[in-house]
């Protein structure tokens, strides 16, 4: 009787760190990257009236995925972490875990992820699961709205300031995203 009891207690045991290890491994599965992808070129629309192509250069001695354009002249820089997606002046981007409604602060900005679903069509390519982030001038009326895709990283940006008449207008778009 005692045996028989050691053996289900054994097995209870071994059921249980084996149900916990398939839960922390479908968890860990879910974790979605907006960081840009290292392995291909990106070339973006600047309404500013021309394009830019950018590659992977390095990670910096901070951490931050270096990206630089044709001339070796750095464009972006982005660092990811458990807590959110920076970029290279140290402001969280995108806020860890994403979910729509979130709001988070820095400086004089106000962040609020506004979709975690969209779906945008650009001429790179159809994304889905785009999280979309509006950003808010706390003193102004001023704001800016950027589009993540997963395993891409930023696909569009829109302003609307005085410059814009506040009227929503495209800053970049991505047009290209090829394999190196």
């Amino acid at each position: 009787m005692k045996n028989l009891l050691k053996i289900i207690l054994s097995l209870s045991l071994l059921n249980f760190v084996a149900l916990s290890f398939i839960n922390l491994s479908a968890e860990a599965s879910k974790k979605t990257s907006y960081l840009m992808n290292k392995k291909k070129l990106y070339t973006y629309y600047r309404y500013s009236s021309d394009t830019i192509t950018v590659k992977f250069k390095q990670k910096t001695s901070y951490g931050y995925d270096e990206w630089v354009n044709k001339d070796n002249v750095p464009c972006f820089a982005y660092k990811e972490t458990k807590k959110g997606l920076y970029d290279s002046f140290r402001t969280k981007i995108i806020s860890y875990p994403v979910k729509k409604g979130k709001v988070w602060y820095n400086d004089n900005y106000k962040f609020k992820i506004i979709d975690s679903k969209k779906t945008i069509k650009t001429k790179a390519g159809i994304f889905k699961n785009v999280v979309v982030v509006k950003i808010s001038d706390s003193i102004g009326k001023d704001y800016r709205v950027n589009y993540y895709a997963p395993n891409v990283g930023t696909i569009l940006s829109s302003r609307a300031d005085k410059s814009t008449n506040y009227k929503v207008k495209k800053d970049y778009v991505l047009i290209k995203l090829k394999s190196k």
